[in-house]
């Protein structure tokens, strides 16, 4: 995010005038300094839902962690058969229901750093 003092965004200005490119040029390196590295999170995937036989067993799946919540469903559907509609997720004993948050949003990266074994449980 861009959220500059009037003094930094005058200095971003100068910097574009002498380097002789377009502000925008200058904001967008501002902004990738600071945007966090992307992680891939390796997840165990258990469900509640189905007995081992059924979808396959535990399995692991190897993520992104600023996946949306909505893609690691369909990921997990395609493994196993079952519709991403109607499959419900829980991670550290929290439900993952905003289908819009990410990985990292809903704290699964977090808390995969310092628990790698903890499984993404699907709910009944």
């Amino acid at each position: 995010m861009y959220d500059p003092t009037r003094d930094e965004y005058l200095r971003d200005v100068e910097k574009a005038k002498e380097r002789g490119v377009p502000i925008g040029t200058v904001i967008e390196e501002r902004v990738a300094a600071n945007v966090r590295p992307r992680k891939m999170l390796r997840l165990l995937v258990t469900s509640r839902l189905h007995v081992d036989a059924e979808y396959g067993g535990p399995f692991w799946i190897d993520v992104a962690d600023d996946a949306r919540i909505s893609e690691v469903k369909k990921l997990i559907g395609e493994r196993v058969n079952i519709l991403p509609g109607i499959i419900r997720l829980a991670y550290a004993g929290k439900k993952l229901d905003d289908h819009a948050k990410t990985l990292a949003q809903s704290g699964v990266r977090y808390w995969n750093e310092k628990f790698e074994s903890w499984p993404l449980t699907i709910l009944r």
